[in-house]
């Protein structure tokens, strides 16, 4: 394993600004409801909860209620934001999104932190290589990665197209920024048609490709093992990869 000599500027965590974007949207709509599962401080929902406490519950360790309560709420008109480490909410709430959300239509809204392996010194409890499958399997969800710097919702046409942008064309909720380029083993997120679909893709370049630039957003950027991105082979399948903040 080899490690590049690239810096990458850090910006805030996700799970901050997602703190900071519920205090923004429940500012202006009163009719948002959020409920944590006893992290709250790990999701950073507690933003919200501390400045509008009537409007936030934490129910404690039980994401399999956490969901039928926010159906309820949404069954009501209510617009519910649910919390959780992703391993939690959509492993062990799956049924109750499937039957009390999916299925019915109901507009909630499920924010799992954490995916994956990342959380992986709290141990195996909390990791899931599933999270992402699950809530890709569920009727009518739409599924995105968020970006710290498109947290906005209120500027989404916006999205890519500030100064630093490559191009005028959004990509879901990933900025599109000329600061991040199609270099060999540059981590990215592709559409299949449609930014506003749940249809996108992440994809690894195996090769130095400047023509994507502008078209898909580039995240992330190999920096350890780069020397595996010039031996994958179209049909490989990568089955575990770390992505730290």
């Amino acid at each position: 394993m080899t490690t590049t000599g690239t810096t990458l500027t850090l910006g805030k965590a996700t799970r901050e600004a997602y703190g900071e974007a519920l205090l923004e949207v429940g500012t202006e709509n009163k009719n948002i409801i959020v409920i944590d599962a006893d992290l709250a401080k790990s999701t950073f929902s507690w933003t919200f909860g501390k400045v509008f406490p009537e409007r936030f519950f934490n129910i404690g360790i039980q994401e399999a209620n956490m969901v039928g309560i926010a159906s309820g709420l949404a069954s009501c008109g209510k617009i519910p934001f649910i919390s959780s480490f992703a391993a939690f909410i959509l492993c062990k709430g799956f049924d109750q999104l499937r039957m009390g959300a999916a299925y019915p239509k109901l507009n909630v809204k499920v924010a799992g932190s954490h995916g994956g392996i990342s959380i992986g010194e709290d141990g195996v409890s909390q990791q899931s290589v599933e999270d992402v499958a699950l809530a890709c399997a569920l009727p009518g969800f739409i599924v995105q990665f968020g970006d710290p710097q498109s947290k906005d919702l209120s500027k989404r046409d916006l999205w890519g197209r500030g100064a630093a942008a490559a191009s005028g064309r959004p990509v879901g909720v990933s900025e599109i920024t000329a600061k991040r380029s199609h270099v060999m083993g540059a981590v990215g997120m592709a559409h299949m048609g449609d930014p506003a679909k749940a249809d996108s893709q992440i994809y690894i370049t195996l090769a130095r490709r400047p023509d994507l630039n502008g078209t898909y957003a580039v995240f992330g950027q190999v920096i350890t093992g780069d020397d595996v991105p010039a031996r994958l082979q179209v049909g490989d399948l990568i089955v575990r990869m770390y992505v730290k903040e």
